[in-house]
This record gives structure tokens, sequence and C-alpha cells, in this order.
């Protein structure tokens, strides 16, 4: 191979190999992860559409209590009245980073988590009269950021009650910075083993022959000329190698 050639060679598998090798990475990654969300939360949208759609996380990560809660409300309302049926379902929730809130009329009368809760300097919304109809998403700021997603229903009493799955974004994010971690580090190791690979190749076919060259001069320069150049290559390099040889 000529050595012009080769050093297009150089330059296209060093800007093209990573590139593929890195969106490979990142496709397999992905499909890990879907994999993995798929088994453990019941969801099938992969990873990208996810991370493409904020708001898909939290309906991602609370498809199952949602559907849960849901039932309730529509076949078996009065059981959101018992503690023990509040308890199972935020206990549920506990993979999912989220805990299980349930107000009626403007009291709170179960919190999952009342150390995270206390933390929300922000309020709750309010009663929606959609009882049994699709849940609200909604974002709350302040200091300890989360989001909510609400499910209301009426008491035996004609209370108004609002079930409230509520995430915390603090422990959320880690998750989403470790995907991502996850393919920088794939990536840097790529790029790595390849400049890695292209250095020990040219070394071999470039800097190798020249010091066979080098250590040939330093011989004729001691008046030693019984000597012959083996000639392994048919480049520019060997041309070279050829021409001392004639000399």
């Amino acid at each position: 191979m000529e050595f012009k050639k080769k050093l297009i060679t150089v330059a296209l598998i060093l800007f093209l190999l990573p590139l593929i090798m890195a969106g490979v990475s990142v496709y397999l990654i992905g499909n890990y992860q879907s994999v993995k969300t798929q088994s453990e939360y019941g969801e099938e949208s992969g990873i990208f559409q996810i991370l493409a759609n904020p708001v898909k996380i939290l309906d991602w990560l609370t498809s199952s209590s949602y559907k849960e809660i849901h039932e309730y409300i529509k076949n078996e309302p009065y059981k959101l009245e018992k503690q023990e049926t509040l308890d199972e379902i935020n206990s549920n929730m506990n993979s999912t980073y989220s805990y299980l809130v349930v107000r009626k009329n403007d009291e709170y009368v179960y919190i999952g988590d009342e150390e995270k809760f206390e933390k929300i300097d922000v309020d709750l919304p309010a009663f929606i009269n959609n009882v049994g109809g699709e849940s609200s998403i909604v974002y709350l700021g302040g200091s300890f950021p989360c989001l909510v997603r609400q499910l209301n229903f009426l008491y035996s009493d004609m209370g108004k009650g609002s079930a409230f799955i509520v995430i915390n974004i603090n422990e959320l994010v880690p998750q989403l910075k470790l995907f991502a971690v996850e393919i920088i580090v794939i990536c840097f190791l790529i790029i790595t083993i390849t400049a890695i690979v292209l250095v020990c190749w040219l070394y071999k076919s470039v800097l190798e022959p020249i010091n066979k060259l080098s250590k040939a001069t330093r011989r004729i320069s001691f008046g030693d000329l019984d000597f012959e150049i083996e000639v392994e290559k048919d480049d520019q390099i060997g041309t070279i190698f050829n021409d001392f040889e004639l000399m």
C-alpha cells in the first residue's frame, strides 16, 4: 500500500471506526436498558423513547401502581380507605423511587414517606372532578423537585379523595446519569483501543522500517558495507530501501 493511501486509511479508520463502534455500543446498551425496564417495570417503550419524553419517565415508573389504584377506584373504591391497602400499594412503589400520598378533602390521611414529603415546599394539585378518569401529571418545583401523578376518587361519605404517586427527581436523575456515564465510558474505551491499534500498526509499517534504515546508515558510517537490507514492502518505503541497497 502506498504511503499516502496508508495515511488516508489511518485517518478514515480513526474517524469512522470509533463512530461506528460507539453507535453500535449505544444501540446495544439502549436495548439492554430497554429489556431491563420491561422486566422490572413492565414498560414496553425503549429507553430512547423514555429519555426523549421526560413525562414518559413518570408513566414508565408508575404504570403498575397507577393501574392498581385505578382498578380500586373503578371497582372497589372503599378499599382505598383501609390502611392495609394503602400500605400494600406504597410498598410496591419502593423499587420505583416513588411513594403514595392520599388526601381527603384538605387533609392528608396517608403519607408513604413522611421524611421526603416534608421536604416538598409546593402544594399538591387540588381535587379535580374526573373520578375514575385519566390521571394528570404535574411537575412540582421548589428546593425538592418531584413529579406527581394524581388520581381522584370519592370516599364512601362523598368526601373528595386524591391519591398521589410522588417521584423524587433527585433520586431519579442519578439513574439517568448512570446511562449517560455508561455511554461515555464505552466511547472512551473504543477511541483508546482504536488509537492503540493504529499506533502499533503505524509503528510496524512506518517507524520500524525507518529504524532499520537508520541502523544501516550508522553501519555505513563506520565503514561496514558488507550487509543487505531486506525489502519487505512494495511501497514508497520499499522503494527507498531498494535505492539505498543500490547505493
